[in-house]
């Protein structure tokens, strides 16, 4: 995992991408905040769930997370964007894409 290259996602995000299914859509990725890093509004196609390896913060829809925790995201979960204030690093499993929104709700 460690030799995987890290792709840029948004800005001051990173991302490792572990596993990738084609067919489906679903995947598997590391994900690297930055400090001030912001993940864009965002909506996850079918369910996530997200382990918090590294950081703490507050997203604006589910609270407050620190390493350690366990997020679940239902399908069709819809995200404001997520600022990160110190670095953080997350593995997210997917069952779909998630696509990143623009203000008026549209697929960017």
């Amino acid at each position: 995992t460690a030799e995987l290259p890290w792709l840029p996602l948004a800005s001051g995000i990173g991302v490792r991408v572990l596993k990738l299914d084609r067919e489906t859509g679903a995947f598997s990725v590391m994900i690297r905040a930055e400090p001030g890093g912001i993940l864009p509004r965002h909506k996850h196609i079918e369910s996530a769930e997200i382990y918090v390896i590294k950081g703490q913060g507050t997203h604006p829809q589910t609270g407050p997370y620190k390493a350690g925790d366990y997020i679940s995201e239902s399908r069709g979960a819809l995200h404001d964007e997520v600022r990160f204030t110190e670095e953080t690093e997350l593995l997210m499993v997917c069952n779909a894409a998630s696509v990143f929104l623009a203000g008026d709700g549209s697929v960017q």
